[in-house]
């Protein structure tokens, strides 16, 4: 009997502790957060992508970079003549946030190692190679394997040493790495952090039974941040389950293959861009958040305007609930290329409802949705290096 009642107190304990837990906020509405589906942008592997996501590395036998236009990805060209692919072996690679540093994993006596380059702007070129150092690489472990994984601001370099997540500082004053620790959480190649560290996106390795047959897979997940424990902070794992739709299409034979690794998201955490091997070859594709982890609609403001006098913006979609037909009113400053698009609740396009040149002003546009069966739909309204979403209910 005391041992029922035993039990019955810690069960009550833990539902008091999770509830207060939930009040604080500390547990959020995971199940609400919506993602694109993928974008092809190029063949290659280990993407990284500055904080405000318009300058892209990657390696396709070099390392090469594309910059983000007003009419889309601009051709790969080569960042550094010193780190050619095909003469040195490499892995993984890290951007910082403001394009001033490059970090990339080389092959060395001591097994996988980092290094980095910074941008010299006296000399318009990459800086010399150097070695961060024992507090980023391990010289006393020998074949520690660390890889850089994300750099979201000036004193902070997430890394990856024997699979496992530590973050190292960087001494802005002596120009040199100076302590690190470790957060405990796994990852095996790519981690990728927001600007706030409150999202930290890491790949990780599964065997897939899909089909009734093992096969190994990779998949991304995202660790939502709690609180600090002596002094790491340290984050609650959810699966993005990318994987869910991908196996289903790998199976079924539209797809070639079912894994994704190496994510890099922009500081915002409203794109998302890694390596996937859909068609039978690696690639780089991009995601965008359409709804947040809270089950609000996404927003990204070109440059961080948020005048609503000079903005983008949707200024309402009517009625909502709709029944077969709503009309978009939105406002454009001046004349710009926008797209408007109407995605279902997971994340799948549904059509095109506009694609062109639009003067500046007000304009309206129609959704006839007689075709569509009742649910949630999002609108995704384009416009230069921007988005916004917003979340309409149909009803029939």
């Amino acid at each position: 009997m005391r041992i029922l009642f035993l039990k019955y107190f810690l069960f009550l304990c833990y539902i008091f502790h999770s509830f207060t837990l939930y009040s604080q906020g500390r547990y959020l509405s995971l199940s609400k957060e919506v993602w694109s589906k993928p974008e092809f942008l190029f063949r290659g592997n280990y993407p990284s992508v500055t904080g405000d996501g318009r300058k892209l590395y990657f390696y396709n036998g070099d390392l090469v970079y594309s910059e983000l236009t007003d009419t889309g990805w601009s051709e790969p060209k080569i960042t550094d003549e010193r780190l050619n692919w095909r003469e040195v072996y490499l892995q993984c690679l890290t951007v910082s946030y403001d394009g001033s540093k490059i970090f990339f994993g080389a092959w060395t006596s001591y097994g996988w190692w980092t290094f980095y380059m910074e941008w010299d702007s006296s000399k318009n070129r990459w800086g010399e190679i150097k070695d961060p150092g024992p507090w980023v690489n391990n010289p006393y472990y020998f074949k520690s394997a660390t890889f850089p994984g994300s750099m979201p601001d000036d004193t902070t370099l997430y890394v990856i040493r024997s699979s496992t997540i530590w973050i190292c500082h960087y001494n802005k004053e002596t120009g040199k790495f100076d302590t690190s620790y470790i957060i405990h959480d796994l990852a095996d190649y790519g981690i990728s952090v927001t600007g706030d560290k409150r999202k930290i996106y890491r790949d990780y390795f599964w065997g897939d039974t899909t089909g009734g047959r093992y096969k190994s897979n990779f998949d991304i997940a995202v660790g939502y941040y709690v609180e600090d424990i002596d002094g790491a902070p340290s984050y609650i794992n959810y699966d993005l389950h990318f994987s869910l739709e991908t196996d289903s299409l790998y199976y079924s034979g539209v797809y070639k293959g079912l894994w994704e690794a190496y994510p890099a998201v922009t500081l915002d955490g409203k794109r998302l861009f890694y390596v996937a091997d859909y068609d039978g070859e690696n690639a780089i594709y991009m995601r965008r958040l359409l709804i947040d982890e809270k089950g609000e609609p996404v927003s990204v403001q070109k440059d961080d305007v948020d005048d609503e006098d000079i903005g983008y913006r949707i200024n309402s979609i009517y009625p909502n609930p709709f029944n077969n037909f709503a009309f978009i009113n939105y406002y454009v400053p001046e004349e710009s290329y926008i797209r408007i698009s109407l995605f279902d609740s997971a994340g799948r396009f549904v059509r095109r409802i506009y694609d062109g040149i639009k003067s500046a002003g007000e304009h309206v546009e129609v959704i006839d949705a007689g075709d569509l069966s009742s649910g949630m739909y999002i609108v995704v309204f384009d416009f230069p290096y921007g988005y916004k979403t917003s979340k309409i209910l149909l009803i029939k």
